[in-house]
């Protein structure tokens, strides 16, 4: 039995009515993850309030559970303020809240449990800590739905934003809710429509999961909030991230492969993000890090990108060069990132792309990047940087526009002035640069800058390209190349 219009409206003098013309997203999530049928389960009918002063934790709960036990049903939340102290996930569920309906989050740290694990998912070796707002850990055919707000608090947790200053302080790490949304080992999962808005820290970890989608959803967080993440996909496989709208203070689109989070290392893989705009006082899109597992066959399409420091990074550091800098121990062998895909994108930030092994890293493979159908603009040059111990292998960059602005510059402590003025690539295997153009100008470039600089460069191909700039053409340390006009 499919769930039919009927199924969906309350009866009963405490429940509300979805309305006549929303039932039809609802019917649509609920039907794509089961074939049994749903009741519903409203919040109110469970003793929920609503009027943002009573924490409304065990009436939600309570419904959660019942329709988790009765084998899957819609929890309804209709319009109100329900405050809330965090919520257990599960096999089922499909949490829709109406327009008008905001969840948010409760300011007291010490409502904040750490995560009760139930099976192979380390939760205490999770980065920060593992306190969340909304979580699941192995549940299934699990969706939050609709056109209400899903609200962190983050306020309650960071102070005031020194003056001349960028970030807020922390008030305290150790307790700062890490994530507002959870799900680890998760399958058939589908977020579609909610807002959610101020993240004390990351707004989504998708860890160890499979079959998760995101459909026009909008996540903002503070840009002077630290660690506040969009969504991070980690050690999961076919994911999408469809017709969203991200804005944060930290990275809005994270793929990684924690290792220490599982018994088994997880690839992250089949992963789709398009049709999306995305901003992000840090970076829009991010890709590995040090000691991380596989990231591969990946595909960002049709994407804006802007108000970002750096649009699309992928790095891989020694451990020095992060926070973690006195574990010496995460100096292990590092990703394998292949086989990953940019086309159509717009991205205006200050540094578009930087990819980078630092020297003394350990990556195991960073190859079969493609780049094309790009319209880039920014005040400092895109950047693909091998090291002395780690080559690139198989990089194409087609059909590309790079605008020189003015702005500020985000030099690294290794690079010695601008080497290059919209692009520079060093120790790299096989290179392809064609129909690209250049145009616009820094006036803190050296007019002696070259647009295009490469360095220790095997394989290189640079064609069509039109240099409209204030800049020479190319420079070319240790690389031969073909050429043509």
């Amino acid at each position: 039995m499919r769930l039919g219009k009927q199924d969906l409206l309350c009866r009963g003098k405490n429940d509300y009515s979805i309305g006549e013309w929303k039932w039809r997203r609802l019917y649509d999530s609920v039907n794509n993850l089961s074939s049994t049928p749903q009741q519903v389960f409203n919040v109110r009918s469970y003793g929920a309030v609503g009027d943002g002063v009573v924490m409304d934790t065990a009436a939600i709960q309570n419904a959660i559970d019942a329709a988790c036990t009765a084998g899957g049903g819609i929890v309804l939340i209709p319009a109100g303020h329900y405050l809330s102290a965090p919520l257990r996930l599960g096999s089922g569920l499909h949490l829709h809240l109406e327009q008008g309906a905001l969840l948010q989050a409760s300011p007291r740290a010490e409502d904040y449990p750490d995560w009760q694990q139930q099976a192979d998912f380390l939760a205490h070796l999770a980065p920060y800590n593992s306190r969340y707002f909304l979580g699941a850990e192995g549940a299934r055919d699990l969706s939050i739905t609709g056109d209400g707000v899903v609200d962190g608090s983050a306020e309650a947790f960071y102070g005031p934003v020194p003056s001349g200053g960028t970030w807020a302080p922390v008030l305290d790490r150790r307790t700062r809710p890490a994530r507002m949304v959870m799900l680890a080992d998760c399958r058939n999962v589908v977020i579609e429509g909610v807002q959610f808005r101020n993240a004390p820290a990351w707004s989504f970890w998708v860890v160890g999961c499979e079959r998760v989608r995101f459909e026009n959803v909008r996540i903002d967080t503070s840009y002077h909030y630290i660690n506040t993440d969009g969504i991070d996909i980690d050690g999961s496989r076919d994911v999408t991230i469809r017709n969203c709208k991200i804005r944060t203070g930290d990275d809005a689109v994270v793929l990684r492969a924690i290792k220490r989070v599982f018994a088994q290392p997880r690839a992250c893989e089949q992963i789709r993000v398009e049709n999306c705009t995305l901003a992000s006082n840090c970076n829009a899109i991010r890709l590995a890090y040090l000691r991380d597992g596989d990231i591969r066959n990946v595909v960002m399409e049709n994407l804006t990108i802007s108000e970002s420091r750096r649009g699309i990074i992928c790095q891989v550091p020694i451990p020095e060069e992060t926070p973690e800098k006195h574990l010496s121990h995460l100096n292990q062998p590092g990703p394998i990132v292949e086989n990953i895909r940019f086309s159509n994108i717009r991205i205006s930030a200050q540094r578009p792309i930087w990819v980078r092994v630092s020297e003394g890293a350990r990556a195991r493979y960073v190859g079969n990047l493609r780049f094309e159908n790009l319209e880039i603009c920014g005040s400092t040059p895109s950047l693909i940087e091998g090291s002395r111990d780690f080559r690139f292998a198989n990089v194409v960059l087609e059909n590309i526009s790079f605008c020189v602005k003015e702005g500020p510059l985000l030099l690294n402590a290794p690079e010695s002035g601008v080497r290059g003025a919209a692009l520079i690539v060093t120790h790299c295997d096989n290179l392809v640069v064609r129909n690209v153009t250049v145009a616009g100008e820094h006036p803190d470039y050296p007019l002696e800058t070259p647009a295009l600089y490469f360095e220790e460069v095997d394989g290189l191909q640079v064609s069509e390209v039109q240099n409209r700039s204030a800049y020479p053409f190319t420079h070319a340390a240790g690389a031969e190349y073909t050429m043509i006009r």
